[in-house]
């Protein structure tokens, strides 16, 4: 059973935070957006090419733009 069946929520209610392209790959499988964070050792780009819809340079950064983020949504 998936997280979102147990949660009650339709992919496209969720967002995922990740901060490799792998994270990114999982989640757009899932069809789960992608918010990605610069903590994990890889730069913008391969995030990006991953599918992230949004990037971040960690989670202090996001925090601080919540409310203009797909979080907020």
């Amino acid at each position: 059973m998936s997280c979102l069946v147990k949660l009650g929520i339709k992919a496209a209610e969720a967002v995922a935070i990740g901060d490799t392209p792998y994270d990114a790959v999982a989640a757009r499988k899932a069809g789960i957006p992608t918010i990605g964070v610069l903590c994990g050792g890889f730069t913008e780009s391969p995030l990006r090419e991953a599918g992230c819809v949004e990037v971040y340079p960690g989670p202090s950064a996001l925090y601080a733009r919540f409310h203009s983020t797909a979080l907020a949504k």
